[in-house]
C-alpha cells in the first residue's frame, strides 16, 4: 500500500528523482529515507536538498548531531538554498525555544515550495506545544495543502481533530495516515475512539480489538474493550433486548474482572457524548448514574450541576452546586453558579 501511495504522489506531482526519494521521509520510513537520499549525485543543488531531507530524517529518529551535519552539508552545497533555518527551527522546537523557532520558520516563508510543508508542520507544531489546538489544525491543513502525502502530518491533524471532537474528519485523516505511513504508530486506538465517541460502537470494538499487543502493550485493550461492551450492554438493555446484553456483560468482565473501573468511566464517557450532542436529559441520566459510583468526583458534581441548570431543574442543580462547594477544586465555581441560581429562584 505504501508503494501504491509513493507512485500516486509521483504520477499527480511529476516529481524528480530527488523528491520522489524523500516520499520516503514523508512516509515515515527515514532509515530507509536516509539510504536512498544519500544516493542523490547529480548536482550540488540537488545533493543540497537531499541533504536538507537527510537532515530531518536523522531529526526523526533522534540523531541531532548526525542531522546537524547533514544541514551544514545542505547549506554549503547551495546557498540559495534556505533548508539549513528550517532544520535548525526543529532543532529550537526540540530545545523548547519555541518563539525563536517561530520566528525562524515564519522568516522563510515564500522562499521555497519544497519547504513550505516543513515550514507549516514546524509551525504547527510550535502552536500544538502551546496548546493554540485551533491554529495548530489550520497550519497542519495548509502543510498538507503543500504537500498532501506528508503522513506525519496526516497522523498529527487526525489527532488534533478527535481532541477538538470532530470526529468524522479525525477518521478521514487517521485512516489516511494509517494506510501509507510507514512508521508504527498506535492507529486502532485513536481510530476506535473517535467511533466510541460517535456511539459506533461496533467499529469502535474493531479498532480496539486490533491493537497489536507486542508493540503497544496490553494496556489500552484492557480499558477500552470492556469499556466498549459495556456501552453495547447498556444499549441493548435499553432496547430490550436482555439475552445480548447479558453476553456483552460476561465478554466486559472476561477482559477485564475489575468491572468498577470500566463501568464506572464508561458512564461518565456516556454522559459526555450526549453533553456533546447536547442531549441534556441523556447526559443527566448517564451523569446522575456516574455519581452514584463515585460521590467525591468534583469536576462532575460541578458538571451535573450545570446540566440541570440547562435543563431547568434549578432545585437539582442548587443540591448540586452546594455538594460540589465542599471541594477545594470546585468551591469557586460552585459559588458562582449558585448566584446565578438565585434571580431564578425568586
Amino acid at each position: 500500500q505504501a508503494e501504491d501511495g509513493i507512485r500516486d504522489v509521483e504520477r499527480s506531482r511529476g516529481l524528480g528523482d530527488v523528491y520522489k526519494r524523500q516520499l520516503l521521509y514523508k512516509l515515515g520510513d527515514f532509515s530507509k529515507a536516509i539510504d536512498v537520499l544519500s544516493s542523490i549525485a547529480e548536482s550540488d543543488s540537488l545533493i543540497s536538498i537531499a541533504s536538507f531531507f537527510k537532515g530531518r530524517a536523522h531529526q526523526e529518529i533522534g540523531s541531532f548531531q548526525i542531522a546537524e551535519v547533514e544541514l551544514l552539508r545542505s547549506r554549503i552545497l547551495n546557498k540559495k538554498f534556505p533548508g539549513c533555518y528550517v532544520g535548525m527551527g526543529f532543532d529550537l522546537i526540540e530545545k523548547n525555544q519555541l518563539d525563536s523557532a517561530e520566528v525562524l520558520f515564519s522568516s522563510q516563508l515564500d522562499v521555497s515550495d519544497i519547504l513550505e510543508p516543513e515550514i507549516f508542520a514546524g509551525l504547527a507544531n510550535i502552536s500544538r506545544l502551546k496548546n493554540d489546538r485551533e491554529k495548530a489544525i489550520s497550519l497542519y491543513k495548509k502543510s498538507l495543502v503543500y504537500d498532501p502525502g506528508y503522513m506525519k502530518n496526516n497522523f498529527n491533524l487526525g489527532i488534533l481533530l478527535l481532541e477538538e471532537m470532530q470526529y468524522q474528519p479525525a477518521i478521514l485523516f487517521l485512516s489516511k495516515s494509517m494506510k501509507f505511513d510507514r512508521s508504527r504508530r498506535n492507529y486502532h486506538f485513536y481510530l476506535g475512539q473517535a467511533y466510541y465517541y460517535m456511539r459506533k460502537w461496533d467499529s469502535a470494538l474493531s479498532e480496539f480489538l486490533k491493537i497489536d499487543e507486542n508493540i503497544w502493550g496490553r494496556e489500552d485493550k484492557i480499558v477500552w474493550v470492556p469499556k466498549t461492551y459495556y456501552l453495547k450492554s447498556l444499549m441493548t438493555r435499553e432496547e430490550g433486548n436482555f439475552h445480548d446484553a447479558t453476553n456483552y456483560f460476561r465478554r466486559a468482565k472476561e477482559w477485564n474482572p475489575d468491572a468498577y473501573s470500566w463501568m464506572s468511566e464508561a458512564l461518565k464517557d456516556l454522559g459526555q457524548i450526549y453533553e456533546n450532542e447536547t442531549n441534556y436529559t441523556n447526559a443527566l441520566s448517564y451523569y446522575s448514574k456516574f455519581i452514584r459510583l463515585n460521590p467525591n468526583d468534583a469536576d462532575s458534581m460541578l458538571k451535573l450541576g450545570i446540566l440541570y441548570f440547562q435543563n431547568g431543574d434549578i432545585d437539582a442543580a442548587k443540591t448540586a452546586f452546594i455538594n460540589a462547594s465542599h471541594f477545594k477544586e470546585t468551591m469557586s465555581q460552585s459559588k458562582y453558579w449558585l448566584e446565578q441560581i438565585k434571580p431564578a429562584e425568586e
